[in-house]
Parts: structure tokens; sequence; C-alpha cells
């Protein structure tokens, strides 16, 4: 990686139970805004969740791309699910992969 590239971001941050949470009050309280910032990921966000989809074979890997590849015409709502989405996705491969490493006493 060069200077000039900035360190990507871990999808874990990007999909955080405080930014989940975020999204569902936004949502609740915009009555379907999908401009409110908790909803929106800008494009280093989407990158970061595209790299980390890539990475897994969940089930519903390629419906999770096609949803952050249509991100921008989503409504409000469906972007909420696709956070759920990706959150499931991306936390499950992150519990799977930590699972197996034991702590040594």
């Amino acid at each position: 990686m060069t200077r000039d590239q900035p360190q990507p971001i871990d999808p874990t941050e990007i999909l955080s139970k405080r930014r989940i949470a975020a999204a569902f009050a936004a949502l609740r309280a915009s009555n379907d805004d999908p401009s409110d910032g908790s909803i929106q990921l800008d494009a280093d966000e989407r990158q970061s969740i595209a790299h980390a989809l890539n990475g897994h074979s969940h089930p519903l890997g390629g419906f999770a791309q096609t949803v952050l590849d249509q991100w921008d015409l989503l409504d409000a709502d469906d972007r909420v699910a696709g956070l759920l989405l990706f959150a499931e996705i991306v936390n499950r491969s992150h519990r799977q992969r930590t699972v197996g490493q034991g702590v040594d006493r």
C-alpha cells in the first residue's frame, strides 16, 4: 500500500450495532429519506464492504453484492435491510475466523 492510498476501512466498524441502530432510528424519524447519513454509504465504505463480501461464501453473498451495486437507487428501508444483510455476512465470517482461536492458559 502506498502513502497516497488511505487505509481500508474495517467493514465491522462500518456495520456496527451503533450504525444499524442509528439507521433504524433515522428510518422511523425521516419517513423513508435515503439521504440520511446513517443510511448512506460513501465510496470508501462501499469498497470495503464489497471487498468483505467477495471474501466470503455466504449463500446470500451474490444478492448482497447486487444490493450494494444498486445502493443509490434503493429506498431508505431497503438500505437499512441491506445494512443488516451486510452485517450478517461480515460478522458471521468474523465470528467463524475467531471461533477456532482459543484462549491459551
